[in-house]
């Protein structure tokens, strides 16, 4: 990464962002730089669930530069009570910080501002202006959308529905494993906002492939063709991707109705930072 970490956003934002991750090794360090340059790096918190050491030591290396990292909530069980671990660090910051709104997010989640589809807006400015307009608001904020990636198309993206919710400052009172739902100290019921998330959710086939094998291999001797087809013939979801062809993966992205954010490529660059899944040509 060529970001000038220096130019990052300070605290003056007050704007917390929490996630929850395990060896998103590409990802990981984007969303860092990203999330740093926007809101800054001390108010970014991330809980490793049981990393390896490489994954571990790009959190280090952002620790230095002011990222809060929880390494002990390393098991499976944490990761499924991540609303409740998430939570109740922001029921702790509430009682002893003065941070003005909370954003859940997962590690392949990036905010952003819609002024209508496809018309997309990257800049704090627009972000901080969004969030500005709920200073008083004790209801959770819904998030309704999210443009998924078309893996092999960077510029484009499928609009699709997404719930989500943020919290502003003293509100919270519970919120569900994947963010998706979630009740104020006041209400149970969300205001939407215009914020929306840009999801890099597809990954291209070749990374497909080599989470799922990652995932199965201390289950099954995945590099036994016997064992992958019973696995296969089981119904085994993973298992299924790592057979499938990419020719096939692809059509699902097919025949799709899709937008262009071509400003969100050229976000990612004047950060210097590479498209999530993409290297600039050397």
């Amino acid at each position: 990464s060529t970001l000038d970490r220096s130019s990052a956003a300070s605290d003056v934002y007050k704007r917390q962002v929490l996630m929850m991750q395990k060896n998103e090794h590409d990802l990981l360090p984007i969303w860092l730089d990203f999330n740093g340059f926007q809101f800054g790096f001390s108010n970014l918190y991330v809980w490793d669930n049981g990393s390896d050491v490489k994954c571990k030591e790009i959190l280090r290396e952002y620790e230095r530069l002011g990222v809060n990292v929880v390494y002990w909530m390393n098991h499976e069980i944490d990761f499924r009570r991540k609303g409740v671990i998430l939570g109740e660090k922001i029921k702790e910051l509430d009682r002893t910080a003065d941070y003005d709104f909370y954003l859940p997010l997962d590690c392949d989640e990036f905010v952003a501002v819609e002024s209508g589809p496809s018309s997309v807006r990257f800049d704090m400015k627009a972000i901080c202006a969004e969030l500005s307009a709920y200073e008083d608001e004790g209801r959770p904020l819904g998030v309704e959308w999210a443009y998924y990636n078309i893996p092999d198309q960077p510029s484009r993206f499928l609009r699709t529905p997404h719930k989500k919710t943020i919290f502003r400052a003293r509100t919270f009172r519970v919120m569900d494993h994947g963010y998706h739902e979630g009740r104020s100290q006041t209400s149970d019921e969300k205001v939407l906002t215009k914020l929306v998330y840009v999801h890099y959710h597809n990954k291209p086939h070749e990374l497909v492939v080599e989470h799922s094998k990652a995932k199965l291999r201390p289950y099954f001797d995945i590099d036994d063709p016997s064992v992958l087809n019973e696995k296969v013939r089981e119904g085994n979801r993973l298992a299924k991707l790592i057979v499938e062809p990419k020719s096939s993966y692809m059509t699902r992205f097919h025949n799709i109705e899709s937008v262009e954010l071509l400003n969100l490529s050229h976000f990612f660059s004047a950060l210097g930072l590479n498209t999530p899944f993409y290297k600039k040509p050397s």
